[in-house]
């Protein structure tokens, strides 16, 4: 379970993250850029890929503790 928690984490760390952070950087302003924009869609969707992976590691966390 930890090198499962692991793994995630640097997938999360060097390639979700600075990805996310790069689209946030090219579309500026939220409230200016439409939600069908491709950018925003795009950041939407590693937005949400990231909260999964933060859940995997908080539920094996918990597993860790518990076992």
């Amino acid at each position: 379970m930890l090198v499962v928690m692991m793994i995630v984490t640097l997938v999360q760390a060097y390639y979700i993250e600075p990805h996310a952070a790069e689209l946030k950087r090219q579309i500026g302003s939220f409230e200016a850029t439409g939600k069908d924009h491709p950018l925003r869609k795009e950041f939407s969707k590693l937005h949400g890929v990231s909260a999964v992976c933060n859940v995997i590691v908080l539920a094996g966390g918990v597993l860790l503790v518990i076992l």
